[in-house]
């Protein structure tokens, strides 16, 4: 995979984020992020992608980040299942059409648009 446009910029602009991502490779998913020098390593979260929703909704109920951005239903699901706000973009693996017809309205601009908007309304 490479980097969605802006998140490089917009994991810059956020101290503290993590990664949490479904993946069957998980080192491989932290040697792509170093290679890429999105964030330390460190802060990549993998489940595995059998019963991705659930496992992300329950780090994301123990971290209770102030945000999770994320592009798939998958992600919407967690976040809805941690009560954690969820922004959507409709750059990575599903369309605004997709992710809209699913509850979760993409903010036009991609990650670093939405995390723009989270900074902007905090």
């Amino acid at each position: 995979d490479a980097p969605l446009p802006g998140a490089r910029a917009a994991l810059a602009a956020s101290p503290g984020a993590v990664v949490l991502t479904a993946r069957a490779d998980a080192e491989g998913v932290r040697r792509q992020v170093a290679r890429l020098r999105l964030l330390d390593p460190a802060s990549v979260i993998v489940v595995s992608p059998g019963g991705a929703a659930e496992r992300k909704a329950e780090i994301l109920a123990t971290r209770r980040p102030a945000l999770f951005v994320g592009d798939t239903e998958s992600d919407g699901r967690a976040a809805q299942l941690a009560g954690v706000p969820f922004l959507a973009v409709d750059t990575g693996q599903r369309d605004a059409a997709f992710l809209a017809a699913r509850g979760w309205p993409p903010v036009p601009g991609g990650v670093r648009a939405a995390v723009a908007q989270a900074l902007a309304t905090t």
